[in-house]
């Protein structure tokens, strides 16, 4: 991987998600990337500076930073002294050998959490890329080697338990590998599950009814396998199935526990905006000063009434020149200098990076003009656009990276990206919408009546994301959001472009 990766998708009706994947170059002591979100609204959403605050913008706003989970294609799952299996079984047995160890202990665990989110991983990426090769010819020896490397996977995995089921290894240890192996057959179902559907989506090979059911009898022999360990995780046609999806949200979260990393966040430029603050009380002090030399010398000799009022107003001018002052500056500061500065470190408190963020409303006559491009209104969206308006929000992030001190996070595996996942929550966008149902008028079937039906009122939001590396050409992507008040109905991707070879 060698340039920042961007997805954009809807991770639920009230939710978008944003993952981007932040390459490491070993060559430079430091890797920084930029991404700037610039989110157009139609102003009929009353989302202002009065409405939305930073504090809103924030709060609406999840975020995780990981390692990006390293690339192990199923085939080599178990192939090799250095493939993620043997790796596992290596420290099984040296663990096994010395229990009461506690490095070895901690390194179990961590291999056999590795391991799993490498198989997860793998397990996804191939179910994806069955998914795109359906016009291949190979597409059958494809779906079969899948299936097929899928059950060895899970039977290697399974009977490595023997090496640690030994006396004196902790029960917890022999707990986490039962964890290990219920996530597991959940996942290799899950993937299953969905090439099924895509196969029985339209699939016309005179294969896809025997490769339908063998996959149906692969889920079955999990569900079975289950309930043989009595593991709890039992999908029920009479049930909500509330604590299948519970544990197996719990599970997936301490699986990839593995490759998150901590952070802490304090705000950014504090020092710079005291500085400028205390410019701000130094000028209104010379400004009072100044009046009261002046006063003292042209207009009275003597203390007065009148002494008394001229101190006292031009210390009120004070006060508000420093007010004034303060927030001119603060204002203006602002747009060069980030919120918040978020220090990424690993799970043993290496530093690894620093992350700034910011959040702003601003003008179009102040974006990049190729941002403006990007958007690029038709003639209808720009006579909404001149009718209605629309407001401008941006979120801008910079991240930079410690190249060095992401070598050798793991023993055993080498570390080649960051992930950033950002969730958006819009429902504060939602609050001043319109019914989402609208009555439409048609002519009956007979000629001779009205009709009326059901029409769907929605809202367009556009986003356009400026993302890079730094020394590398911008690459700009842009989003519809499609939305009505009952959340978020669909999003459409427009073709990419970049500040070099896409005409900006």
């Amino acid at each position: 991987m060698d340039r920042l990766n961007e997805t954009f998708k809807l991770h639920d009706k009230y939710q978008l998600e944003m993952k981007f994947t932040y390459p490491l170059n070993p060559g430079s002591a430091v890797n920084e990337y930029h991404v700037d979100t610039c989110i157009f609204l139609p102003n009929s959403l009353g989302i202002t500076p009065f409405t939305y605050s930073k504090e809103d913008f924030y709060a609406d706003l999840q975020e995780y930073l990981r390692l990006k989970t390293p690339a192990v294609l199923l085939r080599g799952m178990n192939d090799g002294e250095n493939s993620p299996l043997q790796r596992l079984e290596r420290i099984m047995r040296q663990y096994s050998a010395s229990p009461e160890n506690p490095v070895l202990a901690e390194a179990y665990l961590e291999q056999l959490k590795m391991f799993c989110s490498i198989v997860r991983s793998a397990l996804r990426d191939e179910e994806a890329f069955l998914e795109r090769s359906g016009a291949s010819l190979n597409f059958e020896t494809l779906v079969r080697n899948y299936l097929g490397r899928t059950v060895s996977i899970l039977e290697a995995f399974r009977a490595s338990r023997l090496l640690i089921e030994v006396p004196g290894v902790a029960p917890e240890s022999l707990e986490m590998f039962r964890f290990v192996d219920e996530f597991l057959s959940l996942s290799a179902n899950k993937y299953r599950s969905r090439l099924w559907t895509f196969l029985d989506s339209g699939s016309t090979f005179p294969w896809s009814a025997e490769i339908k059911r063998e996959i149906v009898l692969r889920i079955c022999y999990e569900i079975e396998y289950r309930k043989a360990n009595q593991y709890p995780s039992i999908p029920s046609a009479d049930s909500d199935n509330d604590a299948l999806i519970y544990r197996e949200g719990v599970l997936k979260k301490v699986m990839a526990s593995v490759l998150f990393l901590k952070t802490s966040t304090r705000r950014d430029g504090v020092l710079l905006e005291n500085l400028l603050f205390g410019a701000a009380a130094g000028i209104a002090m010379a400004f009072a000063t100044i009046i009261s030399f002046v006063t003292a010398k042209f207009l009275y000799s003597e203390l007065s009434l009148l002494v008394f009022v001229i101190v006292v107003l031009s210390y009120m001018g004070k006060d508000r020149l420093k007010e004034l002052l303060r927030h001119y500056f603060q204002t203006k500061v602002r747009r060069y200098l980030y919120d918040y500065k978020t220090k990424i470190r690993s799970g043993l408190g290496r530093e690894v990076g620093i992350c700034r963020e910011g959040f702003l409303f601003v003008r179009e006559n102040r974006l990049d003009p190729r941002i403006l491009k990007v958007r690029n209104r038709d003639a209808f969206a720009r006579l909404a656009s001149d009718g209605l308006g629309e407001t401008v929000l941006l979120a801008r992030k910079h991240v930079s990276i410690f190249s060095k001190n992401c070598k050798n996070l793991f023993a055993d595996f080498k570390v080649d990206g960051i992930v950033d996942i950002m969730r958006l929550n819009i429902r504060r966008f939602l609050w001043k919408m319109d019914n989402p149902e609208k009555e439409v008028f048609l002519p009956g079937d007979d000629g001779e009546s009205i009709r009326k039906v059901s029409g769907k009122r929605l809202y367009h939001i556009n986003i356009v994301i400026r993302y890079g590396m730094a020394g590398r050409e911008d690459h700009y992507t842009r989003y519809r959001i499609i939305l009505g008040r009952n959340g978020i109905r669909r999003i459409v991707k427009f073709p990419d472009a970049t500040s070099v070879n896409g005409g900006l």
